[in-house]
């Protein structure tokens, strides 16, 4: 076999040619307020201040805060699949809509921008619930055997009494450290507590039979919350009793 000698400036050239691939690229999102354009109009009808766009997690993540009606622009990204979290912010820094409870995935391809929209659609509002159990006028563990208390049925309604969603904690159920002060954190996987219908919060409290304990406490708000708003709810139980605490619209620990 006959060998090809090639100049050694020449060899190197030609590496540096097949290897010379970007590794980077860009995003340009545009961002769907529901079934309208994130426009002036759009923006108002919504209440929405600020778009916020997240490409991945953690420490390596990239974030662009525009405001609401402008153009997202991500340049310099790592070639490969990203999760985007698209979040739409009010003037009071909630975040009211936003592109569903999983990230979208998008690949980012070298030397190119990838012209992407996004849809988002309404969060839905949160609620945190605590109870205080006392007995005797003191204060006392799930566990105590005088303690009839086993579980609290935390349900959500809207103003014609139908129910949007349902948990039950166990008494001692661990509280949600984020939150603090003893509140615990509504799951809600499949966003069904809508916060522009959001009426009212029942607790039925249940001993281990699954018998009601009687009064069950009603928290009534005056209008609906709206999207991504929170209610700090607490339950108030002296002697196996209990009654809910504080006065709409419920929105301070």
């Amino acid at each position: 076999m006959r060998s090809i000698r090639i100049p050694a400036c020449l060899s190197l050239a030609l590496l540096a040619a097949g290897c010379a691939q970007d590794t980077s690229g860009g995003l340009a999102l545009t961002v769907r307020l529901g079934p309208s354009d994130a426009d002036a109009a759009g923006c108002a009808q919504f209440g929405v201040e600020q778009i916020r766009a997240t490409l991945g997690e953690g420490e390596n993540a990239l974030e662009e805060t525009v405001p609401c009606g402008n153009e997202i622009l991500f340049t310099d990204v790592t070639v490969g699949r990203w999760n985007l979290t698209v979040e739409a912010i009010d003037a009071e820094g909630f975040t009211v809509m936003d592109n569903g409870a999983e990230p979208e995935r998008v690949e980012i391809v070298g030397g190119s921008v990838l012209d992407y929209t996004s849809d988002l659609t309404a969060t839905p509002a949160k609620i945190y619930v605590r109870w205080e159990v006392n007995l005797g006028g003191f204060p006392a563990q799930c566990d105590d055997p005088a303690l009839e208390i086993a579980t609290f049925d935390v349900e959500a309604w809207d103003d014609i009494g139908t129910r949007l969603h349902a948990h039950t904690f166990d008494c001692n159920a661990p509280v949600n450290l984020t939150v603090g002060s003893g509140y615990r954190d509504v799951p809600d996987p499949d966003r069904l507590i809508r916060g522009n219908l959001l009426k009212s919060v029942t607790v039925t409290v249940r001993n281990d039979a699954g018998d009601v304990l009687p009064p069950t406490p009603q928290f009534v708000l005056d209008a609906p919350p709206g999207p991504g708003r929170i209610l700090y709810l607490t339950v108030l139980c002296d002697d196996n009793a209990c009654q809910s605490t504080g006065n709409p619209p419920y929105d301070q620990k």
